[in-house]
């Protein structure tokens, strides 16, 4: 997941060019600028995609929790929510309009470029509305407080869930 000019989407707060005034200095600084760049891009790459039926309506972008049809044969997707371990998310929606019984992905682990509002640096976690994540850590009984990620830029959430999650 690259921007067309072939730089990476993952913010790592570096300046586009490295610059350094000490000539001594600069190879040894280019060589970590180039190596940082190239694990921004990997992480923009990394993804982990998990084929699915969905068994219920679900947004893009949607916090999604997987469990297997009564066959064994298959896995099935309903949208994650933090109010009982057998809800908790595994990934997320990266289609648009997915319906019951849409044959799709989920995305277990990479970027999340589908929420806005992030603040970067903020541990997000599965909240108590379907398919939402939220910066406030859950309370009350009953309910499971399962990290997501944490936001990389205010638009991107680099997703991977926690799934030993605690229940209150």
């Amino acid at each position: 997941m690259s921007s067309s000019t072939g730089r990476s989407l993952i913010n790592l707060g570096i300046p586009k060019f490295p610059s350094i005034q000490d000539p001594a200095l600069a190879s040894e600084f280019l060589r970590l600028y180039n190596a940082i760049n190239i694990m921004a891009t990997t992480l923009d790459t990394m993804q982990c995609r998990i084929p699915v039926v969905f068994k219920e309506a679900v947004a893009l972008g949607a916090m999604v929790n997987i469990y297997p049809d009564t066959a064994g044969t298959g896995l099935f997707a309903r949208q994650a929510i933090n109010s009982s371990m057998g809800m908790m998310a595994h990934g997320y929606c990266p289609e648009n309009d997915v319906q019951i019984d849409d044959v799709g992905e989920i995305i277990a682990m990479g970027i999340h470029p589908f929420i806005t509002g992030l603040t970067p640096g903020t541990t997000y976690y599965l909240s108590g509305t379907a398919g939402i994540v939220t910066p406030s850590k859950p309370v009350g009984a009953g309910r499971i407080v399962q990290p997501i990620g944490f936001a990389t830029s205010s638009t991107q959430l680099f997703v991977n869930p926690n799934l030993l999650p605690t229940q209150l």
